[in-house]
């Protein structure tokens, strides 16, 4: 992208017969690594808006684990579950919990891995 911008402002500079001193090439360098370190700006704010957002969707994620456990937890201490629905409580927590650690996981594998 930046070599194409450099050979258009060439042939521009050409076509409308306008002379660079010597010094020229230092002004297309300098717009050059203007354009550099702007780009550079916009993808460093781009990984950090991105390690924001996965920082909020973990999060999230923590606080429904935690829901779901103080809600079943909390069934279980009134004594109104028999014993087939404390199974099911129990096993309801596991499955929440793994499932929730495996998406996490997934998660943060994709984003590195994906280029």
């Amino acid at each position: 992208l930046y070599a194409f911008f450099a050979s258009m402002l060439y042939m521009f500079c050409e076509d409308i017969n306008f002379t660079i001193s010597s010094d020229g090439i230092k002004f297309i360098g300098a717009a050059t690594t203007f354009m550099l370190v702007f780009r550079l700006n916009q993808c460093y704010h781009r990984l950090t808006a991105g390690s924001d957002m996965l920082v909020e969707a973990i999060r999230s994620l923590r606080c429904t684990v935690g829901m779901v456990c103080c809600m079943l937890s909390y069934a279980e201490r009134d004594n109104a579950l028999t014993s087939e629905d404390h199974g099911a409580a129990l096993i309801t927590k596991v499955n929440v919990c793994r499932l929730t650690l495996a998406f996490v996981v997934s998660l943060k594998y994709h984003l590195r891995v994906a280029e």
